[in-house]
């Protein structure tokens, strides 16, 4: 499979997508240029978030992963 990069790769290492659990390709949902259909359930790893950035919305938080 081919890697995508952001721009300016090649000088960074950045990934545009990564596969995580389960061989699933997760992809930032700011790197997409339609709306996606799958809209966010929860937020994971809010124990370790910057004590400055507020979660606005009502979604359940995890402090850590919810699955592990």
């Amino acid at each position: 499979m081919p890697t995508a990069t952001t721009p300016g790769a090649a000088r960074s290492a950045s990934l545009l997508y990564w596969t995580g659990y389960e061989g699933k390709i997760r992809v930032p949902y700011g790197s997409l240029i339609d709306e996606p259909a799958l809209k966010p359930t929860a937020h994971m790893f809010v124990g370790s978030k910057a004590s400055w950035h507020e979660i606005l919305d009502h979604l359940p938080q995890h402090d850590e992963d919810p699955w592990s």
